[in-house]
């Protein structure tokens, strides 16, 4: 690969294929195939991962470890990385590959667990119509405002219909949208999709009150983790941690869980001796 300096001058550099996490990907075709589930084509997704891996050097810099435990959990969840789809994001961030489930991922995944019928996910400007109301008969009314400059985002919401025909609804305000920005340092998606991840936080939220498969249940063990700050390789899946150890051949750090909620938590330092 090589590069242009301003004066025009052309800088040669290193092939990207010669980097660490594009000779673990090659390694890892049987891994990354064997994660798949049976919807998902393995030559499309690895054509994807290359793809997602050439067009940011950031990426390319990141621990190979962390960055193939995220394109496997990825994988799993039947999610593809980095496409104009937005279902999941592969995120360089200190070094470090993390992933990230995009809002439109996370609806995919409540739709194919066959628990709920609908899921929708909506912002709402400050020029919109908007009322929530709570008690006995909960309900939202929204009506957008159709004009060109609606103004700054100020709630966003997520309703959901179960197969019994109840609804879950989740309304997030504009200062639950900031703090979830704040914990992603507001770099990745919420620097070009802040809709997107508004919308996402409101389904984030939404998914806590919702019945679960295993993949959705994973995905929200990813974003929890996120949220804390825990690198994904110690919130990836057993599955995943499997796959990675056998097939693929890696060492990944054990992970630890709260024993009341079973979700993945800071590990302790080792106090010095």
């Amino acid at each position: 690969m090589t590069t242009t300096k301003s004066n025009g001058e052309i800088v040669k550099g290193n092939a990207p294929e010669k980097s660490d996490c594009f000779a673990l990907l090659k390694r890892s075709e049987a891994a990354i195939k064997q994660a798949l589930p049976t919807h998902v084509k393995p030559d499309r997704f690895a054509r994807v991962a290359l793809t997602a891996l050439r067009g940011n050097r950031d990426l390319q810099a990141c621990d190979p470890l962390s960055f193939m435990a995220c394109l496997l959990q990825s994988a799993q969840l039947g999610l593809e990385p980095n496409t104009t789809l937005q279902h999941a994001f592969l995120i360089p961030r200190g070094g470090q590959c993390t992933l990230q489930i995009g809002y439109q991922g996370m609806l995919d995944l409540a739709r194919r667990s066959g628990m709920v019928r609908s899921i929708t996910a909506h912002v709402v400007y400050a020029a919109d119509h908007f009322v929530y109301t709570l008690g006995d008969d909960e309900k939202i009314e929204h009506v957008p405002a159709m004009s060109a400059d609606p103004g700054e985002v100020r709630y966003a919401y997520a309703i959901a219909t179960l197969d019994d025909g109840s609804k879950i609804r989740r309304v997030v305000t504009r200062r639950e949208i900031d703090a979830a920005r704040k914990m992603g340092a507001g770099k990745g998606p919420w620097s070009s999709h802040f809709d997107e991840m508004a919308r996402k936080t409101a389904i984030r939220r939404l998914y806590k009150l919702l019945p679960k498969s295993a993949e959705m249940a994973a995905a929200s063990q990813i974003e929890d983790a996120d949220e804390r700050g825990i690198a994904t390789t110690r919130a990836i899946t057993n599955d995943v941690r499997e796959i990675l150890e056998g097939s693929a051949g890696l060492s990944l750090p054990a992970p630890t869980y709260d024993v009341e909620t079973g979700e993945v938590v800071e590990a302790p330092e080792t106090a010095p001796a």
